[in-house]
């Protein structure tokens, strides 16, 4: 397939599929800190995945905090003095630029927080955001949705989608 604006957009909306379905190589391992393995655990699998669908080397085209990033590059800006940045990055130059955010906990409160941070790298600059939101045990996905979301909140989240361009993926 060719890495272009609309291809490397499906690839986007594949990679929470893709990632349910690995779910335990991101959060079974033990010891060190969730974010950091969870940022290591995206970079490898993603690469292995954009690699399957391109073709291609994916150090080009993603970027993942602590794993590969070039010195300089953080895709964030400052706002209130401090700087935003996505924990990833899928960016075409001049073309498309997807923040990914990858947060973890049970709590609305931190679904909220994270929320905030993968839009405000929208309002940033980059075209869209996808947040993919690890539910820590006892909770999954389909409970989550199911006893926590309501109406209001679900129609908040496609406030999100559409005025925000961020998506969630509950994992």
């Amino acid at each position: 397939m060719e890495l272009t604006k609309k291809n490397l957009t499906k690839f986007t909306q594949l990679l929470p599929k893709k990632i349910t379905e690995e779910r335990d190589k991101f959060v079974g391992k033990v010891g060190g800190y969730w974010d950091i393995l969870a940022r290591k655990s995206f970079y490898e699998a993603t690469s292995r995945w954009f690699h399957d669908a391109f073709k291609l080397d994916a150090k080009n085209y993603l970027y993942v905090e602590a794993q590969n990033c070039p010195i300089g590059f953080s895709g964030g800006r400052k706002f209130f003095g401090s700087k935003i940045y996505p924990d990833a990055a899928l960016v075409i130059p001049n073309q498309l630029s997807v923040a990914i955010e990858l947060d973890h906990g049970k709590s609305g409160s931190t679904l909220r927080n994270a929320l905030g941070k993968a839009t405000f790298s929208v309002m940033l600059g980059f075209d869209c955001a996808i947040l993919l939101f690890f539910l820590d045990p006892p909770y999954s996905a389909a409970a989550f949705s199911q006893q926590y979301l309501t109406e209001e909140e679900k129609r908040i989240l496609e406030i999100y989608r559409t005025q925000f361009k961020t998506t969630v993926h509950l994992i």
